[in-house]
């Protein structure tokens, strides 16, 4: 696990929230997700990150782990 010791609450809340919210959805029918299954999710995931990885400076930040999380569920 990664520790920083200057990492807002809010920035772990943002990643708890996006996990939970993720969670939520494919428990009830995956409304809206297009990448249910865990190859196609991370597969997507590296797409989405490919895709953008311009538009983020370094060092990533939990903000866009979450943006991440969220991207690679709809990301084709």
């Amino acid at each position: 696990m990664i520790e920083d010791e200057n990492m807002n609450q809010n920035e772990y809340a943002c990643v708890f929230e996006m996990i939970d919210e993720l969670r939520r959805r494919l428990e009830h029918n995956a409304d809206g997700i297009e990448n249910v299954t865990l190859d196609d999710y991370l597969e997507a995931m590296r797409a989405w990150l490919e895709a953008h990885q311009r538009k983020y400076a370094a060092p990533v930040s939990w903000d866009l782990v979450a943006e991440m999380l969220a991207g690679a569920a709809v990301y084709e």
